[in-house]
């Protein structure tokens, strides 16, 4: 995970004049972890009645219990736990009590809790793609102006033809979607369709797409 950070000291170094050696090349890896004999040295020193391994993923803490096994801790002393177990541990046992359901907390600056997958996902979407946003007037069942297309994060919005096709099918849509008197709900949902799959047919792009529409 931080792999980007460890190359920008390297390549700095380089830039420095320094001659790097590193795993890539001379397959050197130092580890921040202790290895599997340094484990069983801290097992036998500290003869531990309970054991509960905590760190790294599930393979790794059913690697570490084995291990610990091995050395002649008790199978019934050992607990591999999952997030949200619940553990109790006193002088004469150390048992899982129950689980507690857990779930992602997103913290946005004062916000905790309140961010959704779904905002998660829309904050991607605009990082990667950008956003258009289509504004559109309607009144007595008509298409009164054509679409106004705005755009940020999204490079498509420099190319002429791209804007001109979008407006063009657009119109020919709305004014579709108003002959068969459709809700403005069901018109957003066109429009955000038909947009979508344009920018995407333009610049392999998927970017998030808004509409506002007024009735006058």
């Amino acid at each position: 995970g931080n792999e980007r950070m460890v190359y920008s000291v390297i390549n700095s170094l380089m830039q420095m004049g320094a001659d790097v050696y590193y795993e890539q090349d001379e397959e050197i890896h130092v580890s921040g972890h202790g290895s599997q004999e340094e484990l069983k040295l801290m097992i036998t020193l500290t003869q531990p009645k309970y054991f509960l391994p905590v760190h790294g993923e599930y393979r790794h803490l059913k690697a570490h219990a084995t291990l610990a096994e091995s050395l002649n801790i008790k199978p019934q002393n050992i607990i591999v736990a999952s997030n949200g177990d619940i553990l109790e541990l006193t002088p004469n046992r150390f048992e899982k009590k129950g689980n507690i359901p857990l779930s992602t907390v997103y913290v946005d600056g004062s916000y905790i809790g309140d961010i959704t997958d779904d905002i998660i996902a829309e904050r991607k979407t605009l990082a990667s793609d950008g956003v258009i946003v289509i504004s559109i007037v309607i009144g007595d069942g008509l298409l009164l102006y054509p679409p106004v297309i705005t755009a940020k994060g999204f490079i498509g919005i420099k190319n002429d033809k791209f804007i001109q096709v979008l407006q063009k099918e657009l119109s020919n849509t709305i004014e579709k979607q108003l002959l068969q008197n459709a809700s403005s709900e069901h018109l957003s949902v066109a429009v955000k369709k038909l947009a979508k799959m344009i920018a995407h047919r333009f610049t392999n792009n998927t970017p998030l797409i808004e509409t506002i529409i007024q009735e006058i």
